[in-house]
């Protein structure tokens, strides 16, 4: 276990010894980082990403998304992240919800023994499930407001021949340090 890493001290080896990384906070990182992180968990390593962490590359303050560059996140994390157009952002990715509600659709997947739909408030980054992909949480309101049903929650990753990712369009451990619980606990015996 270890805290916190700055992108700049990811290079290739350095996170051998982890089998479960959390991407969270800040929305920088270097593209040698981003293709280490990738390339673990494409042999084996299980991936949390919060929100829009690590959506930006300190080379190129105007590209956005985890699918920038060869070798990239975007290989590995389920979901495409929304608001932008050919790598460049073109309006609100990231929402502040003050007062909003879960829906969880897949009700018998074992990170929600124990949690219902519930009610919760902070940040949601609006993102595009990929083809590799499976909804496990919808956001089901903002504001009291129903939302569109495009405004995902909790997204897993399917079909990795090794490592498995849970993408988060909120934080769990703000929301429901449970659910952060029962996602490590999953990911801990989860396969591909």
């Amino acid at each position: 276990y270890i805290g916190s890493i700055p992108h700049q001290q990811v290079y290739p080896g350095t996170l051998k010894s982890y089998d479960i990384l959390i991407l969270q906070g800040s929305t920088i990182c270097d593209r040698t980082a981003r293709k280490v992180i990738a390339d673990r968990v494409k042999v084996g390593a299980k991936l949390i990403v919060i929100g829009d962490a690590c959506t930006r590359v300190s080379d190129d303050p105007n590209a956005a998304g985890w699918d920038v560059g060869i070798g990239s996140l975007g290989d590995v994390i389920p979901v495409t992240y929304g608001g932008v157009l050919f790598h460049e952002s073109t309006g609100e990715s990231v929402v502040s919800v003050p007062s909003g509600k879960f829906k969880i659709i897949a009700v018998d997947h074992p990170m929600f023994n124990g949690i219902k739909n519930f009610g919760f408030s902070g940040v949601v980054t609006k993102v595009i499930p990929n083809a590799n992909s499976n909804p496990l949480v919808f956001i089901d309101s903002y504001y009291g407001r129903p939302t569109a049903p495009s405004t995902y929650g909790v997204i897993e990753s399917q079909g990795m021949l090794a490592g498995k990712t849970l993408y988060f369009s909120f934080d769990p451990g703000t929301t429901s340090r449970e659910m952060l619980f029962n996602a490590l606990l999953y990911l801990k015996g989860s396969k591909g």
